[in-house]
C-alpha cells in the first residue's frame, strides 16, 4: 500500500486509468470482478439473546439480583417464607422489565433501520 507515496503518472499507470478520463467501463468491470463493489460492509451485529442478557446485568439489575440471591439464602437458613417471596417478586420485578427494557430497545433499533432505509429511498428518487 504505497499509493499514497506514487508519483501521479506511476498511480495512473498501476490503475489502468489517466487524469482526463479515468477509468473506461472495461476496466471499471473487471476491477468490480476482482475486487466486488466498492460499498462498506455492515458493521458486526450483536446477537438478540446478547442483547437480552445486556438488559438483565446493568448496575442496577445486578443489586436487584443480588438482593434476590440473598433473599433466597435467608430462606434457605432460616426457612422463612418472607425471605422466600420477596426473593421471588425481586426475580420477577427484574427479569420483567429486563424484557421489557429489551423490547424498547428492539423497537428504537427497528425504527431507525426503517428511517434509514426510507432516506435512501428518497435520495434514490
Amino acid at each position: 500500500m504505497d499509493e499514497h507515496s506514487l508519483p501521479l503518472k506511476e498511480l495512473y499507470a498501476r490503475f489502468n486509468s489517466s487524469e482526463t478520463v479515468g477509468l473506461t467501463t472495461a476496466s471499471k468491470a473487471e476491477r468490480q470482478a476482482q475486487e466486488g463493489m466498492n460499498m462498506l460492509s455492515p458493521p458486526p451485529q450483536t446477537p438478540e439473546w446478547v442483547k437480552l442478557i445486556q438488559t438483565q446485568t446493568g448496575f442496577f439489575s445486578l443489586l436487584l439480583w443480588f438482593g434476590a440471591i440473598l433473599c433466597f439464602v435467608g430462606y434457605g437458613l432460616k426457612n422463612d417464607q418472607d425471605n422466600l417471596y420477596l426473593g421471588v417478586v425481586l426475580s420477577v420485578v427484574v427479569t420483567g422489565t429486563g424484557i421489557f427494557s429489551y423490547f424498547q430497545a428492539r423497537a428504537r433499533e427497528w425504527s431507525a433501520r426503517r428511517s434509514r432505509r426510507e432516506r435512501s429511498i428518497a435520495r434514490a428518487r
